[in-house]
């Protein structure tokens, strides 16, 4: 928490799998098992902030790929707005 009503976080996010299939080691007897026994490694950074107004929070976000083999590489920035459910 930077202030009451803004606050930071930051995330770290790894996999390392243990077994499975590279994606070069696919062919098509086994293609529709490619989610579920893929060789997913991954690191991720992820970071934001959000703002809470008196009745609504409004959030930003980032995640960026750092390193991995067989996975998916990008980054995504996310926004958005959070209303709480109040009587």
């Amino acid at each position: 928490m930077v202030t009451r009503r803004l606050s930071a976080r930051g995330a770290f996010a790894w996999q390392l799998t243990h077994g499975g299939l590279r994606s070069d080691e696919f062919d098509e007897n086994n293609f529709l098992l490619f989610d579920r026994v893929l060789r997913d490694n991954y690191q991720h950074v992820a970071g934001g902030v959000a703002y809470a107004f008196p009745r609504v929070d409004v959030f930003v976000g980032y995640i960026a790929y750092v390193g991995g083999t067989d996975t998916h590489a990008g980054r995504a920035f996310t926004m958005g707005v959070s209303l709480p459910f109040e009587r």
